[in-house]
């Protein structure tokens, strides 16, 4: 049950995961670039994987990059570290609230230009 981050950092062949398909188009160096970046955090570091797993969900989970396949299999691998419902639960909480800054900059604006009208 390794995450893709960490097959990578073991140059273990277990072959692509779908979302990894659009960059290897570019070739195999930008390639070999991208998986020795991303697999940095499996090959240093003092986190414990399930927090590392909980981390990459939310990112997934964000409003900013709502990446539903990397989520799923995020959650999953966090499972299988010992995440509890709870914990994926409080991530979720957590990162609902990115962009809010958004709406509450954004509606003093237009309530103001709309009483200019």
């Amino acid at each position: 049950m390794w995450s893709v981050c960490q097959r990578s950092a073991t140059r273990c062949d277990a072959g692509l995961v779908p979302h990894h398909e659009p960059t290897s188009r570019y070739g195999t160096a930008i390639f070999e670039a991208y998986i020795d970046f991303s697999s940095v955090p499996w090959r240093s570091g003092v986190l414990e994987p399930k927090v590392k797993e909980l981390i990459y969900c939310a990112f997934d989970a964000s409003a900013t990059h709502l990446y539903v396949p990397g989520l799923k299999l995020h959650m999953k691998n966090a499972i299988g570290y010992g995440a509890t419902a709870a914990e994926i639960m409080e991530v979720l909480e957590i990162v609902s609230v990115i962009g809010i800054h958004a709406v509450t900059t954004a509606a003093p604006m237009l309530e103001a230009a709309l009483a200019a009208l």
